[in-house]
């Protein structure tokens, strides 16, 4: 799985875009730099929006990872979750799942932009 992430501190969003398959060896890599770029802002102020359509369906066996993402990012404390839908229907039911398990509290849409901000 590949990943962007970027700060727009004067809409005070933090975006982060994955990309591809979520793999478990992708855990740490993405952990780090999502802990230095939270650095850089104050999540009690901020968004996260998490840009997910490019995500593809993973093994079902590594959907609790995704759950774990889910409650990490709430431990981060935002002040709001944007969460952009997955194209594919399965990964969608996936990530829907892994969010409903842990009570993610996001706001599910189709597309985002940071100009829309």
């Amino acid at each position: 799985m590949a990943f962007e992430m970027n700060i727009y501190p004067e809409r005070k969003v933090m975006r982060v875009a994955v990309i591809g398959m979520y793999k478990a060896e992708d855990g740490p890599e993405f952990a780090a730099a999502y802990a230095k770029h939270v650095a850089q802002i104050n999540p009690s102020e901020s968004t996260l929006v998490l840009d997910a359509s490019e995500l593809i369906a993973t093994k079902m066996d590594l959907v609790p990872d995704l759950s774990a993402a889910f409650k990490a990012y709430m431990s981060t404390g935002f002040k709001e979750y944007i969460t952009v839908q997955p194209k594919s229907a399965v990964c969608r039911m996936q990530l829907t799942r892994a969010a409903s398990n842990v009570n993610f509290p996001s706001n599910f849409v189709d597309s985002w932009s940071p100009e829309g901000v």
